[in-house]
């Protein structure tokens, strides 16, 4: 008599069934959406063999399959390659967003971006743009993100702009503030490099009013709060530390006994 199975295998998910619960829920109707979805799940019954496809293929997806494709990648059903990602808008990524397992990483990256004084409209641009792929492609939650998977997005973007000659600078800036609120949450350990470095040495400058022994730790504290802070957050946190040194200077002086 065979020995029976220690557990029995994961039943496969019925992807085609989930996306018209989907579309429902949001209130999507359409027939051809349907018929869009079922076709591809016809040619490609694992979804992530289409990503095996020439990129030229990729991007020639209809655009009546596109509600299906987001329902892919929000689902963690699709990782369809950074030179696919970087190519493509995602422009109903924050509508759908809530109904993926994507959301709460979302959520807690956003409250993060706001505590650093990132605007909203930074922070929306930046958790789409930026960590919305690293999580569609990775597959992995947002503690597990890496330095290389920033980096990989990059690349694909520099790969781009030799191909296609498309300038991609607003990446850039984006992967930087994402660099930024991921080290303030700890799920990189190095603070990233910035740019700014005649912003950096002018903090000496800035804290004037403290005392040689104060202005160190002044320095250091600014310059640890420019890794993981909006520019004008740090900027306008310096001017206020600096009267606040002057006010310990100021009571300091007070405070020491005259000489004879």
């Amino acid at each position: 008599m065979p020995h029976a199975l220690a557990s029995a295998p994961a039943a496969e998910v019925d992807l085609l069934a989930e996306f018209v619960e989907h579309t429902e829920r949001l209130g999507l109707h359409g027939t051809n959406q349907h018929k869009a979805a079922r076709a591809f799940l016809k040619r490609w019954p694992d979804p992530q063999d289409w990503t095996a496809q020439p990129l030229a293929t990729r991007l020639a997806l209809p655009s009546v399959a596109c509600s299906f494709l987001m329902f892919l990648l929000l689902g963690g059903h699709l990782r369809p390659g950074y030179d696919y990602l970087i190519r493509r808008k995602l422009p109903s990524f924050w509508r759908e967003l809530p109904h993926g397992p994507m959301a709460p990483d979302l959520e807690r990256f956003l409250r993060a971006a706001a505590d650093l004084g990132f605007t909203e409209r930074t922070r929306t641009a930046v958790g789409s743009q930026v960590v919305g792929r690293l999580l569609i492609q990775t597959g992995r939650c947002l503690d597990e993100l890496t330095d290389r998977d920033l980096d990989q997005l990059l690349a694909a973007c520099r790969q781009r702009q030799q191909v296609d000659g498309v300038g991609l600078r607003h990446y850039s800036r984006a992967v930087h503030t994402t660099r930024q609120v991921l080290f303030h949450l700890g799920v990189l350990e190095d603070p990233p490099v910035n740019a700014a470095t005649l912003l950096r040495q002018s903090f000496t400058e800035r804290m004037r009013d403290a005392t040689p022994a104060l202005r160190p730790t002044f320095v250091a504290y600014l310059d640890r709060l420019l890794a993981t802070h909006a520019r004008s957050t740090v900027t306008g946190t310096a001017s206020r530390l600096n009267q606040f040194a002057g006010h310990l200077a100021t009571v300091d002086r007070a405070g020491q006994p005259r000489r004879p």
